[in-house]
């Protein structure tokens, strides 16, 4: 039982894995970087000077970041 319990939990994380990554991909995670106009982008995700300062802040919140199974 706590193998099926195990493989059903595995599939459904790559499932929401796969779904976060296209987000991603699409844009709706990207974060304002320098002096963008954030046209499309949204505020919320952030403004940050550059790319280092993101990923470093935001670590695996970060835009660019994928997750892998």
């Amino acid at each position: 039982m706590y193998i099926g319990v195990g493989i059903i939990s595995s599939i459904i994380y790559y499932f929401l894995l796969k779904a976060e990554n296209a987000r991603r991909d699409r844009g709706e995670r990207d974060e304002i970087i320098g002096d963008e106009s954030g046209a499309g982008k949204n505020e919320k995700n952030g403004r940050f000077a550059t790319v280092d300062d993101a990923k470093r802040e935001k670590g695996d919140l970060w835009s660019g970041y994928r997750y892998t199974l």
